[in-house]
């Protein structure tokens, strides 16, 4: 779907012939998609598996996978206290939802 939304938005603004593919930035379109498919399809294996009440909370750690994940393949990504805060008052009231 993401795709052809895409194809569709350069169609109208700039014209298909004028569509050069960038290698690398194709490669990380399709690890993404590929990524964000089988995301969808784990939660939705949990679900099956497990009620909402369990499987909710640890998909909404993200936040902490999202910061590791940043730090590990964008070098350049600089970890502030207030990001550091930011994740870990997410995680920490996800923690705190599930718990009690």
């Amino acid at each position: 779907v993401s795709v052809v939304f895409i194809l569709l938005l350069f169609h109208f603004r700039f014209g298909l012939g004028n569509l050069t593919p960038n290698k690398k930035g194709a490669t990380w379109f399709m690890l993404v998609g590929m990524t964000n498919g089988s995301a969808v399809l784990f939660l939705y294996s949990a679900l099956k598996t497990a009620g909402v009440t369990s499987v909710a909370p640890i998909v909404a750690t993200f936040p902490l996978f999202t910061l590791l994940f940043s730090l590990l393949f964008f070098r350049q990504e600089v970890i502030t206290r207030q990001t550091f805060a930011g994740v870990a008052l997410t995680v920490g009231g996800i923690v705190l939802i599930s718990v009690y």
